[in-house]
């Protein structure tokens, strides 16, 4: 009933707020550390929040899962938390937060894209005029001419650009992954505690070396933002689940869809002196929020 629906609101817009200040707390934390050593710290604490969530809720899942279960899993955690994470962290590291955040967020519409040509889902007028308005959005966010002062490390802008989309494709897979697994395997909470798990492996087998190197230059702030940070996006995908669990998709979708506002609001407001907020990226991050809400109610009618 109404009471659900509104829970579901209520999880969403959590779960919205988390991410916005994950990122925010990553765009503090690369003052201090690399995007690779920041997104394996990110990494520790989500298993072990993640992992004590589902050993509370779901433990009796876990003796009942098939291999290719965790075959799933482990291809999830590669897509969502190797490839996706370290690409969005060095997104933010490239281009900044305010840049960053509306073109990895567009992971739905790649989601989307996934699952009509993987799935066979059909191509609705809706999820045109989705895309539309996040291309636009996204041609108005990169096009704007770069204030000097903010890109950072001298790196190009439209690497930073290229990585923030590879970011939203990977988690576009992820979500498509994410999807199929706990439709036919195992509840939400288990199948995140089990991606986040290969996740910290790949990014530990792949950046050993950084790691080691850094972690015992790094200051103890890039540690503590990495590792709240972590915390933050970990507690994001729970609330996003009992949201789900909660209300229709049709009706939370769109809430989670509003956390790069979010994120843009946040950056305002403590982030005067590292991010420089336009009305040009507000415009297109307004766009690509809309173009997602049209994506995401589209898929659920």
């Amino acid at each position: 009933g109404v009471r659900h629906i509104m829970t579901g609101i209520v999880f969403g817009l959590a779960a919205a707020t988390c991410w916005g200040i994950s990122a925010l707390l990553v765009r503090l934390g690369l003052q201090h550390m690399r995007p690779t050593t920041g997104t394996w710290m990110s990494l520790i604490p989500g298993c072990f929040l993640i992992t004590g969530l589902a050993v509370v809720f779901n433990i009796g899942s876990f003796m009942e899962l098939p291999i290719i279960a965790i075959v799933w899993f482990a291809l999830g955690g590669l897509f969502n938390f190797a490839l996706g994470r370290f690409l969005n962290t060095s997104s933010i590291q490239m281009i900044g937060l305010a840049k960053a955040t509306p073109l990895f967020s567009t992971a739905p519409l790649f989601a989307t894209l996934m699952a009509i040509t993987v799935l066979g889902e059909n191509i609705t007028p809706w999820l045109i005029l989705g895309t539309v308005t996040i291309v636009i959005g996204i041609i108005l966010i990169t096009s704007e001419k770069a204030v000097e002062k903010y890109i950072v490390n001298g790196s190009h802008p439209w690497l930073g650009y290229c990585c923030a989309i590879a970011a939203a494709i990977a988690y576009g897979a992820s979500q498509t992954i994410g999807k199929h697994v706990t439709t036919n395997y195992a509840p939400p909470l288990t199948a995140t505690a089990f991606s986040l798990f290969f996740g910290f492996v790949y990014v530990s087998i792949m950046f050993h070396r950084h790691i080691a190197i850094d972690l015992p230059a790094s200051r103890k702030a890039g540690i503590f933002w990495f590792a709240i940070s972590g915390i933050a996006s970990a507690s994001g995908v729970a609330l996003m689940y009992f949201a789900i669990n909660s209300a229709p998709l049709v009706v939370v979708s769109p809430v989670f869809a509003i956390s790069p506002l979010i994120t843009l609001t946040l950056a305002h407001i403590f982030l005067k002196k590292l991010e420089k907020i336009t009305r040009r990226t507000v415009a297109g991050t307004s766009l690509v929020v809309l173009g997602i809400i049209i994506i995401a109610i589209s898929r659920t009618l």
